[in-house]
C-alpha cells in the first residue's frame, strides 16, 4: 500500500477534507485515511481569539476562507501578520486587496478547517464565542479584535461636562455575542448596555443603493468607572493605533477627538 504523504505539520498532501477542532494544547493533526478526513487543531490562545473576533467584528467566513474588511490599511497589515503566525510555517498566507479591487482594504485567509470552525449556525457560533472568551486573557483579546473592527471610543465636552464624558461603543448584528461579551465585563466590573442602533432599512452609499437586512445593535460604555476598566484591559490588545490611542486618552482621562 502506497504511504501518505504529509508536509510538516502533519497534514496530507493528498485530497483530504479538513475539519477544525479546538484544544487546550498543540496537538498533531489527526488523520482519518477511511474517512478522508484530517482535523486539524487550533490551540485556545489570545491570538486566534483576537483574529475570531476581528473577523466576527466586521468580516465574512465562508466555507473555506475568512475575510476581514476595513478602510485601515495599516490595521489590516497587522491582521495579516497575525494570521500567518497563526499557522507553523506562515502557511496559508493571507491575500491582500486594496480599495480599487472591492470598494476597500481586504484580506483573504483560505483556510478551510479554520472556516468550518469558526463559521457554523448561530448556535455554534455562541459557543465558539463562550470558548474564546472563558478566560480573561483570550477575552480580552477577542474584545480587542471586535472593538478593532467594529468599536468606537469618544470622550464629549460640554458646558456641564467640562472633564468629559466617555462613551465607549461596539456594534454588531450578532445580539448573541453582545449580550455574552456584556456578561463577561460584568465580572471584571465593567457594566453596559445593549440597545438597537438600526433597524433594517435602504440607503445610498457613492450613489449606490444599499439595503441593510439586519439589526444593528450597540454594547455601550458610558460612565467613567466602566469605561476606564474597558479600556485597561482591551488597550494591551487593540492594534489599530488610533482606536487604541483613544482608550489610552480615557484611561488618562485626556480629551479625544469626536
Amino acid at each position: 500500500m502506497e504511504s501518505l504523504v504529509v508536509d510538516d505539520r502533519g497534514i496530507p498532501k493528498a485530497r483530504y477534507k479538513r475539519i477544525g477542532a479546538f484544544s487546550r494544547l498543540s496537538r498533531r493533526p489527526l488523520v482519518n485515511k477511511a474517512k478522508l478526513v484530517v482535523i486539524i487543531f487550533f490551540p485556545l490562545s489570545p491570538r486566534l481569539a483576537y483574529l475570531v473576533g476581528a473577523v466576527y467584528g466586521d468580516g465574512s467566513v465562508s466555507f473555506r476562507r475568512l475575510t476581514y474588511f476595513n478602510t485601515d490599511e495599516n490595521w489590516l497589515v497587522g491582521v495579516a501578520r497575525e494570521l500567518t503566525r497563526l499557522t507553523v510555517s506562515g502557511r496559508p498566507r493571507p491575500q491582500f486587496f486594496s480599495p480599487e479591487q472591492r470598494g476597500c482594504y481586504s484580506i483573504d485567509y483560505c483556510n478551510a478547517a479554520l472556516a468550518r470552525l469558526i463559521r457554523g449556525s448561530a448556535k455554534t457560533r455562541l459557543g465558539t464565542i463562550s470558548k474564546l472568551t472563558d478566560s480573561r486573557a483570550r477575552l480580552a483579546a477577542f474584545l480587542g479584535g471586535v472593538f478593532d473592527s467594529e468599536g468606537s471610543a469618544s470622550l464629549y465636552v460640554n458646558e456641564s461636562h467640562r472633564n468629559g464624558t466617555p462613551e465607549i461603543a461596539i456594534a454588531n448584528s450578532n445580539l448573541g455575542m453582545l449580550r455574552i461579551l456584556q456578561r463577561r465585563l460584568q465580572r471584571f466590573g465593567v457594566v453596559g448596555g445593549i440597545s438597537l442602533s438600526r433597524k433594517p432599512m435602504e440607503g445610498l452609499i457613492d450613489d449606490r443603493r444599499i439595503k441593510w437586512k439586519k439589526k444593528v445593535y450597540r454594547l455601550r460604555f458610558s460612565g467613567w468607572s466602566s469605561a476606564r476598566r474597558f479600556a485597561k484591559i482591551v488597550a494591551p490588545w487593540t492594534k489599530s493605533r488610533e482606536k487604541r490611542e483613544r482608550l489610552e486618552r480615557i484611561l488618562q482621562n485626556g480629551a479625544v477627538g469626536i
